[in-house]
């Protein structure tokens, strides 16, 4: 072989070292193993973990029957969950690193990352840690689990972060839902004012058609039915307005202690319950009506708003008068002279 053809051999094998270099390109932040973050079948998720450093964390799972649930014991708001899925199945890298982003990145991440696993059943699907923004506010810092290398990702069309559609707090991801029942699905409803307990009722839905009682002596209470039926028919679609996320737990278990204005209870026909219980909430800077226009004298409590327990949580939370008012009937306001819905 002479010097010619190892010549050529040897310019050959450096051509093809540089395609390989060019085509594989090593020394690239871009490796595909390392910047796939998105999960294409979201419909596979049944678990999603987060948790930060500062011990904050939540577990979202579907229940046996297909609901989501936080952390085991309360009904998640599905709008929430099924905004992180499409989150998930929408992001994209948008760019590498700069060289000088590269420190203060990994030491956001390190300190104030966010942890997100995502699960099939038990089976891992993929773990994700989540920064803060961009400078500009239109990307979000992330990076897969076991890479050495974040990258800045976006969602195509959608100006703005992602970071806080992953949230570690329990709180945010409750359903607001109270009472959404079917007038079908109602086995009965009690409503006790500990402050005047000759007002409360009990309604036992049964039957044909539904009975009303007193709460003081289980007298029955002669009714017009359309108008009972409309009562019941008044548990659906409720949400409370939100959580007081600012009240110290001290004054909000101590309001839960005192006593309360109302409390209803409501059965389903399946034996779930459904309680609330309903204090006057005291006037403060936020409340628009504030002076009784018939005396001219502040309110000494606010008109429009409540505050309210749900079940056995601690947690306060607010309703609206326009969206339960309907629900404070009194005994009287059945008897089939004055029942008008």
């Amino acid at each position: 072989m002479n010097k010619r053809t190892y010549i050529l051999i040897a310019i050959s094998l450096l051509l093809g070292a540089v395609y390989f270099l060019f085509v594989n390109k090593p020394w690239s932040n871009f490796r595909s193993e390392r910047k796939d973050f998105a999960i294409k079948d979201t419909a596979s998720i049944t678990k999603i973990f987060l948790a930060d450093k500062r011990n904050h964390q939540v577990l979202l799972e579907q229940n046996e029957q297909g609901v989501w649930m936080v952390d085991g014991n309360h009904r998640a708001d599905i709008g929430k969950i099924n905004l992180l899925k499409a989150t998930m199945h929408d992001v994209e890298v948008r760019n590498p690193l700069a060289d000088s982003e590269y420190n203060s990145t990994i030491a956001i991440l390190a300190t104030n990352g966010i942890k997100v696993e995502f699960y099939s059943k038990d089976a891992l699907i993929k773990t994700i840690y989540v920064g803060t923004s961009t400078p500009d506010n239109t990307g979000t810092f992330m990076m897969m689990e076991n890479a050495t290398t974040p990258y800045v990702t976006h969602i195509p069309g959608f100006v703005g972060y992602l970071t806080p559609r992953f949230n570690v707090f329990p709180i945010k991801w409750k359903s607001k839902e109270l009472f959404t029942y079917d007038l079908n699905d109602i086995a009965s409803v009690e409503v006790h004012y500990p402050r005047m307990p000759e007002k409360g009722f009990k309604i036992d839905n049964r039957t044909n058609e539904p009975v009303v009682s007193s709460k003081t002596d289980n007298s029955i209470i002669a009714s017009e039915l359309n108008f009972v039926r409309y009562y019941l028919g008044s548990f659906s679609n409720l949400y409370f307005e939100g959580y007081d996320e600012d009240v110290d737990s001290l004054v909000a278990d101590s309001i839960r202690k005192s006593e309360p204005y109302c409390i209803i209870q409501l059965v389903t026909k399946k034996g779930l319950t459904k309680r609330m219980q309903v204090h006057f909430k005291a006037i403060d800077k936020r409340t628009k009506d504030r002076i009784d226009i018939e005396t001219g004298k502040e309110l000494a409590f606010d008109p429009e708003k409540y505050i309210a327990f749900v079940d056995d949580e601690k947690d306060l939370v607010y309703i609206q008068h326009y969206n339960f008012g309907k629900l404070f009937k009194h005994a009287e306001d059945f008897s089939s002279r004055g029942s008008t819905p």
